[in-house]
């Protein structure tokens, strides 16, 4: 598990463009409105997977978060003001 998270400490942050990925199997369930994918990861480096989310936003924008909380469901829209991101 990542750090932090086996003591209730979650993240999300949004995944650059250059970031070195291996990807694994997606992750099964319904899906938000604009949420185009939702995938286990790992980043070049690390021992420990981490969750994927991309998502495309009304106004066409694409983002890509990564978040060590795997134990959520994405059944709403992010509740991350996009001013915020």
């Amino acid at each position: 598990m990542v750090a932090g998270a086996d003591n209730g400490i979650f993240f999300v942050t949004r995944l650059k463009d250059n970031a070195l990925v291996e990807y694994f199997k997606k992750r099964p369930g319904r899906k938000a409105k604009g949420v185009v994918l939702d995938q286990e990861i790992r980043l070049n480096g690390m021992k420990d997977k981490l969750r994927l989310i991309q998502f495309i936003a009304d106004d066409g924008n694409e983002y890509r978060f990564v978040t060590n909380a795997n134990h959520l469901t994405l059944v709403a829209e992010p509740a991350i003001p996009f001013s915020q991101r």
